[in-house]
């Protein structure tokens, strides 16, 4: 009888500790997700404030001083925004676009 329970005390903890990493990844994606999503909408509605930022950000961070084709920006924010999804490696459904290399962190 203690060896069964030491079994279910085992798998338990195992579960456990499976379920909190599954929803630690979960809260990192839902954080990253409201952070990409709250830029789109920025770009949206203020976008003549939103290339002067980005022209800020890109010329102190990086060095690009020159950089008008904010339409790339866009398309990329739009892309990442469409294809993150909050799977593991392992987990991933097969019939999903790109495989599994589109992975939030």
């Amino acid at each position: 009888m203690e060896k069964e329970l030491d079994i279910y005390y085992d798998h338990y903890k195992d579960t456990f500790s499976l379920l909190r990493k599954y929803l630690d990844a979960r809260d990192k994606y839902f954080r990253y997700l409201v952070f990409l999503m709250a830029v789109l909408l920025f770009n949206s509605w203020l976008p003549s404030d939103f290339t002067k930022v980005t022209q800020v950000i890109l010329k102190k961070n990086i060095g690009i001083s020159d950089f008008s084709n904010f339409m790339l920006i866009d398309s990329l924010l739009l892309f990442r925004a469409y294809f993150s999804r909050p799977c593991t490696h392992g987990s991933c459904p097969s019939n999903w676009p790109f495989g599994s290399r589109l992975v939030a962190y």
